[in-house]
């Protein structure tokens, strides 16, 4: 997750509210129209506490879904234009474990925490073989950079068969320890645990 979010825009040190909404409107400047904005990994407290809101980007994004996270993973920012995809309006009750943040008419703001994520994140498409494979470079660069050479993942972007094949190509240089997140359980019947000085899977 972290080399997936290395290309897209930054948005952890954003210390005020007119640099949040203009790195993301810069970012969105370089994209065709129709690509995704993800991951982000803003913090509201450095400008005071504010939750952000989708009407502070939807006029520079409107060509883009935008569902950006808080860097805790807690929280997630949509735009407009993912609302509407996910169809989440002011008719959509909460869900256990979640909260669409509302305006005074019950209209959502574009924050939704936890649980309330999920049908949102079911609108987002599969990352393709190549760009996890792009996002395991990416972190490993980052990774070796600063001298750290292993690694513990919650392998919920799905890289385990690509790791496996870099691994067979001896294109692996970061060693993985990948472990499932519980609600993806059933996919460890599918798998043939790796246990080696590269890569270790099987936990969850």
């Amino acid at each position: 997750m972290g080399g997936n979010s290395l290309p897209s825009v930054e948005l952890r040190d954003a210390g005020t509210k007119e640099e949040f909404t203009h790195r993301i409107a810069d970012y969105a400047n370089t994209l065709n129209s129709g690509q995704w904005i993800l991951e982000g990994n803003w913090d509201h407290t450095l400008w005071g506490g504010e939750l952000p809101q989708k009407e502070w980007i939807d006029a520079e994004t409107k060509d883009h879904p935008v569902a950006l996270y808080r860097l805790d993973g807690h929280m997630m920012l949509a735009n407009s234009a993912v609302l509407k995809l996910a169809g989440i309006d002011k008719n959509t009750a909460d869900v256990p474990g979640g909260e669409i943040v509302r305006n005074a008419d019950g209209s959502p703001t574009g924050v939704l925490k936890d649980n309330a994520m999920n049908q949102l994140l079911a609108t987002i498409p599969p990352l393709t073989s190549a760009q996890k494979k792009a996002a395991i470079m990416a972190a490993t660069d980052y990774f070796l950079s600063h001298g750290v050479t292993t690694v513990f993942d919650v392998d919920s972007l799905g890289t385990y068969e690509i790791a496996v094949e870099m691994k067979a190509a001896g294109e692996l240089s970061l060693r993985l320890n990948l472990a499932d997140p519980l609600y993806q359980w059933e996919g460890l019947l599918e798998k043939t645990n790796e246990n080696n000085d590269w890569l270790k899977t099987g936990a969850i």
